[in-house]
């Protein structure tokens, strides 16, 4: 896959935000699938899906506007905004995130994630 092909699969991944679904996943990601996150380990896509399934289930109004994407060998790059509105409280939350994907055969097979978990914090407290 060229450069782009790589990026334009990464795109495609990060649509389940928005839409709200993690089926597209299938499509996008290996079965063997490696998220580091936070100081821990999630592998399986099983695993990963049950993970994102859970911040769907908070907001409502998600959106996703990626700010950076770079691709370099198998790595794909990128930097973006999440945001939505909690179920409940009304409250509309947005994050930036930071991601580094390798890609192997077609799909993305690995992850390394970093978020501004106190900008979270700040804005679901209280």
């Amino acid at each position: 896959m060229s450069l782009e092909d790589n990026k334009a699969l990464v795109r495609r991944m990060l649509e389940w935000w928005p839409a709200g679904d993690v089926s597209g996943l299938d499509e996008t990601c290996a079965e063997v699938y490696v998220l580091h996150a936070r100081g821990k380990t999630l592998s399986g896509l099983d695993a990963i899906k049950a993970r994102l399934r859970g911040h769907i289930g908070v907001f409502n109004e998600r959106k996703l506007e990626i700010e950076d994407i770079f691709a370099e060998r198998d790595r794909v790059a990128v930097r973006y905004v999440w945001s939505g509105v909690m179920k409940g409280s009304g409250r509309h939350v947005a994050l930036q995130n930071m991601h580094i994907f390798r890609l192997a055969g077609g799909k993305i097979v690995e992850e390394w994630e970093e978020q501004d978990t106190q900008s979270l914090s700040e804005q679901t407290d209280g």
